[in-house]
């Protein structure tokens, strides 16, 4: 069998016929070393978690193992190369606008705090001080703003971080504003994650 090949079945699927037991839409118990749930996997890849198991690889290897992927013609071959580049090129570009896009969030929440720690001196010497209210005012639905964007970039799954990247102004706004509203979002299994609160009781009079 060549190494490229083309899979017909789903990993679960594929999965079952190796013998686990589907327990879960990411666990199942592990055919190998007979362990319970300690199977973690994606549409593509799946490992077993027990120490010591080396049951572990991707949909087109277990399809191989099992006699079940279909040989690929030489232009199918290339066609497979060619889409593989292609994803590998747009997982990098995700993870550098990611990565950049973040990076840019952290400034801006270390310069909010910055300004709600100002105000919070000055309010020391004069709770009636303007400069320091309008401070807040700025200051903290900006950091609600931040603070649910970095939860979207860093928690949510992949296809609602590329809208958020790349939709326009308003959609982006939308999608922050209903992060606010919810207090967090949901990750990639369905789990709700808070927003997280980066400096909780900052503003100390």
């Amino acid at each position: 069998m060549t190494a490229t090949a083309q899979v017909e079945f789903s990993l679960p699927d594929l999965l079952r016929c190796a013998g686990a037991r589907i327990v879960s839409e990411r666990r199942a118990d592990c055919p190998s070393c007979r362990g319970r749930r300690t199977i973690s996997y994606t549409a593509d890849v799946f490992n077993c978690h027990h120490a010591g198991c080396g049951f572990r690889g991707s949909a087109t290897t277990l399809a191989r193992d099992l006699g079940l992927a279909k040989r690929l013609s030489a232009a199918e071959r290339r066609t497979s190369a060619r889409v593989r580049a292609q994803a590998q090129q747009a997982a990098a570009w995700l993870t550098a606008e990611l990565r950049a896009r973040r990076f840019a969030l952290y400034d801006a929440h270390q310069a909010l705090l910055s300004i709600v720690f100002g105000a919070s001196a000055r309010f020391r010497r004069d709770m009636s001080d303007e400069i320091a209210w309008a401070g807040l005012a700025y200051a903290y639905p900006q950091l609600d703003s931040v603070r649910a964007e970095l939860s979207v970039l860093e928690a949510a799954p992949i296809p609602d971080r590329l809208i958020l990247l790349k939709q326009s102004d308003s959609h982006h706004k939308e999608i922050i504003r209903r992060a606010i509203e919810r207090g967090g979002v949901k990750d990639a299994n369905g789990r709700f994650v808070e927003i997280e609160v980066y400096c909780p009781g900052v503003f100390q009079v």
